[in-house]
Formats: structure tokens, sequence, C-alpha cells
């Protein structure tokens, strides 16, 4: 038998390369680009930028959607109504998209916002990246490639988005308190999972969000 040469090092990093997935990649390449952003106004300015550049990516379709939920939560009795009158009617259907006409509705058109999660996730991996090579601190924490010790990120992250849930779905008391518990409960411990650096890119977004929110409302 034989022992193998030691590729050489050029083959071991087309090897490397061609392991990679297409979202590594992608990831990869942008957080090179956030790296070379951040050498010039920080890294923390760069994430910044980046949450902004994908909330605008969706803006469009997200402000419709943010002003068809508004509408359609105004004529909510009608729609009621309609379901209660037209009840195994085979007419509902035409119902339904005539209410939806004469309110402005594109309730199917409206889920293009959805692209925004894809978006963040490869903008959250590309943080990390960006943050694990240059390594910034931010006041309390000494490297924001680590998680927050203190764990005040992830709560903000998740008041925030709490908040959000709340103003645009929140409905009675006892329904806003649920709301609160469980998506500060379920938000902080994702954002305890996530390097610091991750949790600030989604603290930027959520404020971006309730901006969005204010503007529409």
């Amino acid at each position: 038998y034989f022992i193998a040469n030691k590729p050489r090092p050029y083959i071991e990093q087309w090897l490397e390369q061609a392991r990679k997935s297409w979202w590594t990649k992608a990831s990869d390449f942008l957080a090179g680009i956030l790296g070379k952003i951040g050498e010039h106004v920080g890294l923390i300015a760069a994430i910044f930028l980046l949450a902004l550049v994908s909330r605008l990516l969706v803006l469009p379709v997200a402000l419709k959607a943010e002003r068809d939920q508004i509408v359609a939560r105004a004529h909510e009795a009608e729609m009621k109504d309609l379901k209660a009158r037209l009840k195994g009617d085979p007419r509902l259907a035409r119902a339904i998209q005539a209410f939806y006409r004469r309110h402005g509705l594109t309730p199917l058109r409206n889920l293009i916002g959805l692209l925004f999660l894809p978006v963040m996730a490869l903008s959250v991996g590309a943080v990390h990246t960006a943050a694990t090579v240059n390594k910034p601190s931010l006041l309390w924490i000494p490297d924001l490639s680590e998680r927050d010790p203190w764990l005040v990120l992830p709560l903000i992250f998740a008041a925030l988005f709490a908040l959000y849930c709340d103003w645009a779905f929140g409905r009675g008391k006892k329904q806003r308190v649920v709301l609160w518990v469980l998506a500060l409960t379920l938000l902080t411990v994702t954002g305890t999972l996530l390097s610091a650096a991750a949790d600030l890119y989604i603290v930027f977004t959520a404020v971006l969000l309730l901006l969005q929110r204010a503007v529409v409302t």
C-alpha cells in the first residue's frame, strides 16, 4: 500500500469551495461585502445598513401587506357577516373575491413579502461570519461574534417584535397578555442562541419594522 500525498494548497482551497452549498457561498459573499463596508464605517454601522437594505428590498410589498391588514381588520365585521349569510353557498367564493376587489385587498400578492424571511436568514449568517473575522466590541459585549453575556440584545429584540405583534394583531387584554408572554419567552430564547452581532441585526430590523407600521398606520 502507499500513503497518499497531501493535496496541494490550491487543490484544498478548490475542494473546500466545491463542498460549500450555494447558500453558504451567498452568505460568505455577503459577509465579505459587509466586512469591506465595515472597514470604512465600522461593522455596527454596516450591520444597520444591511438591515436597511434588506427591508427596502421588500418594502413595496410589505407596505401593501400592512395596509391590507389594517383595512381587513377595519372591515372584519363585514367579512364575518358575508361568511355567515353565504355559509355552504357556492357563491361564497365569488363574494369574497368581490369583497377583496371592493377594498383593494391582494392577499395572494402579499405573500411575496415572505421572501424577507430567507433574506433575513441569509443576512444573519453573513453578519455572524463578518463579526467572527472582525471581532468588534459594543459597550458590555467584548466580542460581537459571541453571545450577549447579559442577554440585553435578545430581550430588546424580543420586546420589539412583541410590540409589533401587539400593534398588528393584539385584540383584547387577555390575548395581548398571552401574546407578550409567548413572544418574550420564545424570541428571547431564540436570541440567546445567536451571536450578539446577529441579535443586533435583528434589533435594527425590528426597529425598521415598527417604523414601517407607524408610517402605514
